[in-house]
């Protein structure tokens, strides 16, 4: 879903459309529907697949946000 949308906003070559690729989920991966209502069965590699991708999307995710909080103490009291 990212993918196209980004390319219509930005067009196919833009490097700000590829950027925001990178970091936007493509959630067209964790699309089963069709399959599904085909009667298809899915993978088991598929669904491992799906999985190692949201698991290093969630690992990036917090690897960032620790890079980003690691000086900041948000419960800090301003008082003292």
């Amino acid at each position: 879903m990212s993918a196209p949308w980004l390319r219509s906003v930005f067009g196919a070559d833009s490097a700000v459309g590829a950027l925001l690729g990178a970091v936007i989920p493509n959630w067209q991966l964790f699309w089963m529907s069709s399959a599904l209502s085909s009667g298809a069965s899915i993978p088991v590699r598929y669904l491992l697949a799906v999985t190692a991708y949201v698991i290093l999307y969630c690992a990036v995710c917090m690897l960032w946000a620790a890079a980003f909080f690691q000086n900041t103490e948000p419960a800090k009291d301003s008082r003292i």
